[in-house]
């Protein structure tokens, strides 16, 4: 914490992550849960929950290892159990969007809260549950049938990138077979993925040139391995980032010594977004083709998207057009996907303004 008193800037050390299961529960009553419900493909009443916080790597591009020094602390499975079963019970939720920063951490306390969901005959799903690609790919069978069994949705996994460089310049500890390996795991318990990459990350000892490169190198990677993932689970899902400078990570003073202009008052840092263009070996056509894989192509690739889309749509009408945009748009996702067709993105502008106008995509 930080402080300003007559001039002078005050800080107050950094405190180790404490247990929160001697915290007072969540005090659900004090707000319209209505409010905080939203539709997803795995329940028409999904509701945000964080069951742990922190995360024990070391990727270099991730704020977790600045914020709680790789430490972890998780609720209890018993008392995730109780939420959960509160969730359900007293306000009708049936999925649960899991906001966990690695679910996985402490296997055997993942495998407690699964079990628990099926021996407490719980329906809700939970969905978006962040698992790493090396992790899970050598877990043993009894955490996969769990996962089938609990009815667990989908997994969200940094796959980060098809590009064993880049995988090593971000320490990330893990080779691109074991993404191929873990997506053959989904694949097998049926379990979809949202697979998150970046592109564009900082490497010392090259000029700006050589990593537009390596950039194009990056994106063609991740569109390879991505292309075979995808082809797996028609509801799998894709996302690709640009990398971006997170003040006090490993990579930081990296991207300032290759260029990048950090922000010098804190409002500066309120319009920097993951799709912009922010560091000067990255060039705006580059900037462009992410954003549209990512938030457009991707985004109709996924068959559970008109799934859910259209349910947060009430007006009859609206919703009778928005299917019928929706079956155009995603044809034309389809194509340019297929033939790796990124240019002239006259439809992807067009997305975008439809989504401006209208927030439930």
């Amino acid at each position: 914490m930080y402080w300003k008193e007559n001039g002078e800037i005050f800080t107050n050390p950094d405190r180790n992550l404490e247990s929160i299961d001697d915290w007072p529960p969540l005090p659900y009553h004090l707000v319209d849960i209505d409010k905080c419900v939203m539709v997803t493909e795995f329940g028409s009443r999904t509701i945000n929950y964080v069951s742990s916080y922190g995360c024990p790597y070391r990727c270099s591009f991730c704020s977790e290892v600045t914020v709680n020094h790789r430490s972890w602390v998780g609720l209890s499975p018993e008392l995730v159990l109780d939420d959960l079963e509160k969730l359900q019970n007293k306000y009708q939720i049936n999925g649960v969007n899991l906001y966990d920063s690695l679910f996985f951490v402490n296997v055997k306390r993942a495998k407690a809260i699964l079990m628990g969901i099926i021996d407490r005959g719980l329906t809700l799903r939970l969905g978006n549950v962040d698992g790493r690609a090396k992790q899970l790919a050598e877990a043993d069978d009894e955490l996969w049938e769990l996962l089938r069994e609990s009815r667990t949705y989908s997994i969200l996994c940094g796959a980060e990138s098809g590009d064993q460089e880049s995988l090593d310049v971000i320490d990330k500890d893990m080779d691109v077979e074991d993404n191929y390996k873990f997506a053959e795991k989904c694949r097998k318990y049926g379990i979809k993925v949202i697979f998150s990459t970046l592109v564009g990350i900082p490497i010392l000892n090259y000029t700006h040139q050589e990593l537009e490169k390596k950039t194009d190198g990056q994106i063609s990677s991740t569109i390879k391995m991505l292309d075979e993932f995808l082809s797996f689970d028609s509801r799998n899902r894709g996302q690709m980032f640009i990398y971006m400078p997170y003040p006090g990570t490993p990579l930081y003073d990296t991207a300032v010594k290759l260029g990048f202009q950090e922000p010098k008052e804190l409002e500066g840092w309120a319009h920097m977004k993951l799709y912009d263009k922010q560091t000067p070996w990255v060039t705006p056509e580059q900037a462009q083709m992410v954003s549209m894989i990512s938030s457009y192509i991707f985004m109709f690739l996924d068959s559970d998207t008109i799934l859910w889309a259209k349910e947060r749509i009430k007006n009859p009408t609206k919703k009778l057009f928005f299917v019928w945009a929706y079956k155009l748009f995603a044809g034309i996702a389809r194509f340019r996907w297929k033939y790796k067709l990124f240019g002239f993105p006259l439809d992807y502008q067009l997305f975008l303004f439809a989504k401006r106008n209208n927030k439930s995509i």
